[in-house]
């Protein structure tokens, strides 16, 4: 008999014990068949969401990890049917029982255990013996035989013993731990200061390779009337510039628009502009620069500097020169949105695919008990009937309506008709569109299209329902509107307008937050037209597409931390084409 242990170390840190047993010669026992199958008298379970309810409770698996494809019940036993994924099938034969194979035998027992209080993890394992080499497929049987411990027998597609152990002990596990892979795709933007020299040391002849353009807020006497007109002349801003052949670098300057701390000036309409110009200086690599001045006269004098900087977007503050950077957040649980269970929740295109997932997540993981779901089309949507159907299993009483948030007086009566027992008390803005062209092609009905559905509408929101006490003010954005998107300068700049909505909602004491999402993978709507071809692409920059699991569980994160404005993002550092915001997304 031989003792063995397992140690690791993380970043060059020092070594640890992960796991420690001892292993010896085995018995000559044959070990338990499993041939009468399906079990007798057992139940099935449902299976075909497992490995999404898994990862919505902080369970998540790699595709060769996702092997569970039968499961039944009966009384306090767990039967299991178990597949090797294809892609790993190849390798089945390098082992007694392939590890990924060993593993999805354990997760027919971590879904039937997903109503309980915390999380739990295999822990111990006694009494392990290896009968014969397994096969790709797999039964397997659990039985209770203890508090926390269950029995294990493992046999092939004909029911011949592979394996057994006599003991296996879960251990819970803090939820927190958990999630805290998924607290590292939570970024924010931080505003570095730059060390440019004085107005003095610019390059002779600067002027010469700028053209520079001023771009003022527009005097519309509404928001929403106001950030239209703004973003069509940023569009034809744009065009001039594109349409004139000008080869100098197009720096447009603004006033005062662009918040770096709490408290400062924040301009709605020019939030909107200057997205669709994020955009346009994306399409065009090193030829566009946005910088927003404080309005001394030292800023524009240091306008030289920052134009060598070579930055393309940058503000002048008190004489400091500063840029946006992308920085991991640190993240608390305490302090963050929490969902009034006694009042209604309003979602905005609830009625989609990723609504949908929202929606049962909201009653699943937030308490949610009452939800109005709004969309286009309504209760005639796809699928509508089904999920109030689920939503009603789940202990949720829903409605569906079919109401355009962007029309003033649709959105009042709609609000007007929720039950006083029942009475608003959060709002998720999920709507929206997207009419993707290059920044050429665009023309100002295609902006104000794409506009619409969020400008108009989260401005709707905010008003009428200045007077009602929310617990939540939730928006849904996208990182294009940071990053700027190559051919959707109109979607950039429709969320750029939320993004500014969380720190004017923010600076006169009202509920806000908005999160800044990477594209959702398969998750339909607005995303739905991309090929794998456009998500291997995306990769390849640097940003994969969220799935929809690990999507929802970085929403739990970000609404579980104070900061309003959040961008999920799933990046792979090392290969995005520079460290601040080089990245492009889209969301």
């Amino acid at each position: 008999r031989r003792a063995v242990s397992v140690h690791a170390r993380q970043d060059g840190g020092p070594w640890g014990v992960h796991a420690s047993g001892s292993v010896g010669p085995g018995s000559a026992t044959a070990g338990e068949p499993l041939r009468v199958w399906p079990p007798r008298d057992a139940t099935e379970m449902e299976v075909s969401g497992a490995y999404d309810q898994l990862a919505a409770a902080g369970y998540r698996y790699g595709p060769a990890f996702q092997g569970l494809r039968r499961a039944w019940r009966r009384g306090d036993e767990v039967f299991a049917e178990i597949a090797l994924p294809e892609a790993a099938r190849q390798a089945g034969g390098a082992y007694l029982t392939h590890p990924a194979l060993l593993d999805a035998a354990l997760h027919a027992v971590m879904l039937d255990a997903l109503d309980a209080t915390e999380p739990s993890l295999p822990f111990a394992w006694t009494g392990v013996r290896v009968h014969r080499r397994g096969d790709t497929d797999l039964r397997v049987r659990f039985a209770p035989v203890g508090p926390a411990a269950v029995s294990v027998t493992l046999a092939d597609s004909a029911g011949n013993p592979v394996a057994s152990a006599d003991r296996l002990e879960w251990r819970p596990v803090a939820a927190a731990a958990l999630g805290s892979a998924r607290r590292d795709s939570l970024y924010r933007l931080q505003w570095t200061e730059l060390s440019v020299g004085p107005a003095e040391d610019a390059p002779a002849g600067w002027a010469d390779t700028v053209r520079v353009v001023e771009l003022p807020s527009p005097s519309a006497p509404d928001v929403v009337t106001a950030t239209h007109e703004a973003t069509a002349r940023a569009l034809a801003l744009a065009h001039d510039w594109l349409d004139s052949g000008d080869e100098r670098t197009l720096v447009v300057l603004t006033e005062n628009a662009v918040p770096t701390a709490a408290g400062e000036a924040n301009d709605l309409p020019l939030a909107a502009a200057l997205g669709l110009l994020r955009t346009v200086a994306t399409e065009n690599p090193g030829r566009v620069a946005l910088v927003d001045l404080d309005g001394s006269p030292g800023a524009r004098r240091l306008l030289a500097a920052v134009a060598a900087a070579g930055e393309p977007q940058a503000v002048v503050r008190d004489g400091r020169v500063l840029a946006p950077r992308l920085v991991r957040l640190e993240t608390a649980d305490a302090d963050g949105v929490r969902f009034d269970p006694a009042g209604t929740v309003l979602l905005t295109g609830g009625t989609g695919g990723l609504g949908a997932a929202l929606a049962k997540r909201l009653v699943r993981h937030h308490g949610v008990r009452r939800l109005l779901l709004t969309s286009r089309r309504g209760p005639t949507a796809e699928g509508a009937d089904a999920l109030l159907a689920e939503l009603a299993e789940l202990g949720a009483t829903a409605s569906v309506a079919a109401c355009d948030v962007a029309d003033r007086d649709e959105l009042a009566a709609l609000l007007a008709a929720i039950p006083a027992e029942w009475p608003l008390r959060s709002v998720v803005h999920l709507a929206g569109v997207s009419d993707d062209g290059l920044i050429g092609s665009l023309s100002a009905e295609r902006v104000s299209a794409v506009l619409r559905p969020k400008v108009d509408a989260v401005w709707n929101l905010h008003e009428l329902t200045r007077d009602t006490e929310l617990s939540a003010f939730v928006l849904f954005s996208s990182a294009a509107s940071v990053f700027g998107a190559p051919g959707q300068g109109n979607y950039a700049a429709a969320n750029a307008f939320l993004d500014a909505m969380v720190h004017h909602r923010r600076t006169r004491g009202q509920t806000a937050t908005t999160l800044s999402w990477g594209l959702w993978e398969g998750a339909g709507g607005i995303t739905g037209h991309l090929t794998a071809l456009d998500l291997r692409r995306m990769a390849r920059s640097g940003v994969a597409a969220i799935p929809v699991a690990e999507g929802l569980d970085l929403f739990d994160a970000a609404l579980a931390q104070p900061r309003a404005w959040v961008l999920p993002l799933k990046l792979d550092r090392a290969a995005l084409p520079a460290p601040d915001l080089a990245a492009a997304t889209s969301g």
